[in-house]
């Protein structure tokens, strides 16, 4: 695999969309066996109805960065993993017909890949 190169990234404008929320809870780690720990947060899962992605012209796929604002003044980041573009289950469908909302699942985007404020 070959990395990209600064030039071949794209950045779009973003974008606010409505969601059903989801923070998972954490875990606690540590750099190495019993020194420094720290505290990150879990995974950010949310709900999105199909009909208004397509209202705001948008999509979400797999590797977007999502910003989560959890308090006034500070916005955490992180990256799709599943952009939860299947959907025909029962579960997302209307009477098992028609999808119309997806399940994506975010984990921490890491501030060396992604920083917003460059």
């Amino acid at each position: 695999m070959s990395k990209s190169d600064t030039n071949e990234i794209l950045f779009h404008p973003p974008k606010e969309i409505k969601v059903r929320p989801l923070l998972e809870n954490s875990e606690p780690n540590t750099y190495s066996e019993g020194y420094l720990r720290y505290e990150d947060y879990g995974n950010f899962t949310f709900t999105v109805f199909v009909d208004h992605l397509t209202e705001l012209n948008t999509d979400i796929d797999y590797g977007d960065y999502i910003g989560y604002a959890d308090r006034e003044d500070n916005i955490k980041y992180f990256t799709v993993v599943d952009d939860g573009k299947i959907y025909s289950d029962n579960a997302h469908t209307r009477l098992g017909y028609k999808g119309y909302y997806r399940t994506v699942v975010c984990t921490t985007a890491d501030e060396n890949e992604f920083n917003p404020n460059y």
